[in-house]
């Protein structure tokens, strides 16, 4: 009994420290909180105030001045992550000054990001136009995979003379290391 309340108190502790290296402006909701969708529709009600938007980066353009990034909107958890496969309300563009690594922040990467909805601007996806709400960019959170470190049992590998193999590595709990993200 003792060791499950160990674990779990340990899991508790280190799910709290991943958690906390992300970003207050990240991590909290700002208020009110505005969506995509209503950005789209009433732009004018919108402009100015703060949004809290997050997805998977689509292209990233550096241009002369600043770094414009096109993101695939999806919903975000408590902690600001985006949520995978759940589908998406639409895109948007986010504009910071000066240059970003594109290596680093490449297509396909998560990212939440936090600021002020400038106004709209179209662009075409395929033949279709699409109004883009664009996101003045003041802080950024970018998003990894869970780093796993696996244990494997050398008692289950036939050798030992039981007559069956177990297709090991066995994964163990406290062997996710939490998420590790790069911000600013």
């Amino acid at each position: 009994m003792f060791w499950y309340r160990f674990i779990f108190f340990s899991l508790l502790l280190l799910v709290a420290s991943c958690a906390s290296n992300v970003p207050k402006e990240i991590s909290s909701t700002p208020v009110p909180e505005v969506g995509l969708v209503a950005a789209q529709k009433i732009i004018k009600a919108h402009v100015g105030k703060p949004v809290r938007w997050g997805g998977m980066i689509i292209q990233i353009d550096n241009q002369q001045e600043k770094t414009v990034l096109e993101i695939l909107a999806k919903p975000l958890n408590t902690y600001g992550q985006p949520l995978a496969n759940v589908a998406s309300p639409g895109r948007f563009f986010v504009e910071f000054p000066g240059f970003i690594d594109p290596s680093l922040y490449a297509p396909g990467r998560e990212i939440t990001v936090y600021g002020t909805l400038t106004g709209l601007r179209k662009k075409k996806i395929g033949e279709h136009s699409y109004d883009y709400p664009v996101v003045n960019g003041v802080k950024y959170y970018l998003w990894t995979q869970p780093v796993t470190y696996g244990y494997y049992d050398p008692y289950w590998d036939g050798y030992w003379g039981y007559g069956y193999s177990y297709p090991g590595p066995y994964w163990y709990p406290w062997g996710i290391h939490g998420y590790y993200g790069h911000h600013h």
